[in-house]
């Protein structure tokens, strides 16, 4: 998403997400991999945490409130916690 959109977009109505796997790259994994299934399905995903994504948002000029809301706060809100 272009960051001038999120920041026309008033942060509470933003929710960040993932399609990153169990290894996504972390200290631990270092390169992200593919999931292996039962029955030869392979699964594939980002190799970026969520935290991660949040963290470069603010990178690019989205201020660091509004990048936890998107990915803290508006979820609980959207799930009723």
């Amino acid at each position: 998403m272009c960051t001038r959109a999120l920041k026309l977009t008033p942060a509470d109505k933003v929710i960040l997400v993932s399609d990153s796997l169990g290894q996504a790259k972390t200290p631990a994994h270092p390169e992200p991999s593919p999931l292996y299934l039962p029955d030869g399905i392979t699964l594939a995903g980002g190799g970026l945490s969520l935290t991660e994504c949040a963290r470069r948002l603010t990178l690019l000029g989205i201020p660091e409130e509004s990048a936890r809301k998107f990915t803290f706060e508006n979820p609980g809100k959207y799930l009723g916690n």
